[in-house]
C-alpha cells in the first residue's frame, strides 16, 4: 500500500469550502492508522480531521514531543465492562464538541485553515469504540449531517431518542449474533446483538446496515496492511478496503456533497455482488 503523506504540505489555492470529515479510531488504534481511507477520502474533495483519544490510545505523541501511553486500566479492563468503555465513548464525545467549536475560530482566522471548511456540511467517521462515539455526537450535535461507522461497538450506544442524520453502518463478515459469538464471548455478543437492533430502530432517516464480506473487525483500519497476517492474502485486504472506500465516499458524496444518489444507485446497481451484501438489524443478508 503506498500512500503519499507530507507534513506541512501546502494546501492548494483551489482548496475552500471543503466538506469537513471527523475521524474517531478505535480503542489503542492511532488516529493515523487509517490512511488507505482518508487519503482516499482527501483525493475525493473532503478535508479530514482526526481526533486522537489521549490514554485509550496506544501512545500519543504531542506537539511538544511529549509522549502519553495507554493506561494500564484501559488495557485490562475486559470487554465486557460496558460502563467502563461507555465513560471513554463519552470522553470521545466531549473531544470532538471542543474541536467543532474551535474549527469555527480556524476556519475565520487561522493562517493555514481560513475558509477552507465548508462548516454545513460536517461528517463523522468511527470506527470500533469511535463508532458509538461519532453515533452518540451526532444525537446531541445537529451541526453533523451525515455519519460513517465502520464495525462500531453497538453494544456501548444508548437509545433514548430517535435520530435522523443519515447513517452507513458497515459490519465485518460476522454480523449475526450466531456468528459473532465464533468470534466474541455470547455475553459480549448478545449486547452488540441488541445495540444492533437498537441503533436499527433509533436512526429514523435515511440508514444503510452492510456486510463487507472478507473483513474483521481491524480491517477497517491500516493494521492488516502494517502488520500482515499470515492468513490475510494482501489481494484480500486491498479489496476490503477498495469496498470500504468506495461505499463510504458514495454515501458522503450522495448526503454531504448533495450528490444525488450517488450511494443509492451504487449498492442498487452494482456488478460484483460478492463483494458487499445488505444486512437487516440482525445481521442477516437482505436478499434483493
Amino acid at each position: 500500500m503506498a500512500i503519499d503523506c507530507y507534513n506541512d504540505a501546502p494546501i492548494s489555492n483551489e482548496a475552500n469550502n471543503l466538506p469537513v470529515i471527523i475521524y474517531s479510531p478505535g480503542v489503542g488504534i492511532d488516529r493515523d492508522m487509517y490512511q488507505f481511507h482518508i487519503s482516499q477520502l482527501v483525493s475525493e474533495g473532503y478535508m479530514v480531521i482526526t481526533v486522537g483519544a489521549t490514554y485509550d490510545t496506544a501512545y500519543t505523541v504531542f506537539p511538544n514531543g511529549e509522549m502519553v501511553y495507554q493506561t494500564k486500566q484501559v488495557q485490562e479492563v475486559p470487554a465486557t465492562d460496558l460502563a467502563f468503555h461507555q465513560q471513554l465513548v463519552q470522553i470521545r464525545v466531549k473531544d470532538i464538541l471542543l474541536l467543532l467549536d474551535t474549527m469555527t475560530t480556524w476556519n475565520e482566522v487561522d493562517a493555514y485553515l481560513k475558509n477552507r471548511m465548508d462548516l454545513t456540511k460536517i461528517g463523522v467517521v468511527g470506527h470500533s469504540l469511535g463508532g458509538a462515539a461519532v453515533f452518540e455526537l451526532a444525537k446531541i450535535d445537529t451541526r453533523i449531517k451525515a455519519g460513517v461507522i465502520m464495525d462500531g461497538s453497538l453494544q456501548l450506544i444508548t437509545h433514548e431518542k430517535q435520530l435522523t442524520t443519515p447513517f452507513l453502518l458497515m459490519r465485518q463478515e460476522n454480523s449475526t449474533y450466531e456468528q459473532m459469538t465464533q468470534v466474541w464471548n455470547q455475553e459480549v455478543a448478545a449486547a452488540y446483538s441488541e445495540g444492533q437492533q437498537a441503533l436499527y430502530d433509533t436512526l429514523g432517516g435515511f440508514k444503510s446496515f452492510i456486510k463487507v464480506n472478507n473483513a474483521d473487525h481491524l480491517s477497517f483500519s491500516d493494521i492488516p496492511v502494517l502488520f500482515k497476517h499470515e492468513d490475510r492474502e494482501k489481494s484480500t485486504v486491498e479489496s476490503v478496503h477498495q469496498v470500504i472506500n468506495q461505499l463510504s465516499i458514495a454515501f458522503l458524496d450522495e448526503f454531504l456533497k448533495g450528490k444525488e444518489l450517488a450511494y443509492s444507485h451504487l449498492i442498487s446497481n452494482r456488478e460484483t455482488p460478492s463483494e458487499f451484501d445488505r444486512i437487516d438489524q440482525n445481521g442477516e443478508v437482505v436478499i434483493s
